[in-house]
């Protein structure tokens, strides 16, 4: 190589590149003197001044990466390995119900014990609070469940529950005790 540099009527090569401990060098062709009777070789930028670089791997919004993972559950062996196994069918077909519950057709003639887990798994997934959906998820439970749903309902001093969901509360149509004391209502309330 010293041949080479040495030489008068040598091309040039242009610019070498090393990666040491991560980060990218030009080696300095400076050693020994050789540089002093080289051209000065203009300066060479793989890249234009203030361009950057962006990983496209995680643009996926969360929810689309949690439905690709959402069928296995993830431990941890004593020995420390990650070990994945696949969910049940029922957990999944209940997962994918509960996310739609509100369009639901009907749940009467649904066996107790399913419509239990479901509204369990709806109420995680905090379904009944979405405004619209919520209140017609609630109604297919309460239709079909009657007082099985709520039968006894509390809300003493709960004014503005009451002003904020009074069409989920109307809902409830198999009440057999609602306590809607110090709530201030007045006689011609549509509750009373």
């Amino acid at each position: 190589m010293s041949y080479y540099l040495s030489s008068e009527n040598h091309l040039d090569p242009g610019p070498i590149y090393m990666r040491e401990n991560g980060q990218l060098h030009m080696v300095n062709l400076a050693l020994d003197g050789v540089r002093s009777s080289l051209q000065k070789p203009r300066p060479f930028r793989l890249f234009p001044k203030g361009f950057s670089v962006e990983l496209c791997m995680n643009r996926e919004d969360d929810t689309a990466r949690k439905e690709k993972t959402d069928h296995f559950i993830f431990t941890y062996t004593r020995e420390g390995n990650l070990r994945y196994s696949a969910k049940s069918l029922f957990s999944l077909v209940l997962g994918f119900i509960s996310d739609n519950v509100d369009h639901i057709d009907s749940l009467i003639g649904f066996p107790e014990q399913i419509a239990e887990k479901l509204f369990s798994a709806a109420e995680a997934r905090q379904k009944f609070t979405e405004p619209g959906a919520g209140l017609r998820a609630l109604q297919k439970f309460t239709e079909a469940y009657g007082s099985l749903v709520l039968c006894s309902l509390c809300l003493r001093n709960r004014y503005l529950v009451i002003s904020e969901k009074l069409e989920e509360i109307k809902s409830f149509r198999e009440l057999t005790c609602l306590d809607l004391s110090c709530c201030k209502l007045g006689d011609e309330h549509e509750l009373l």
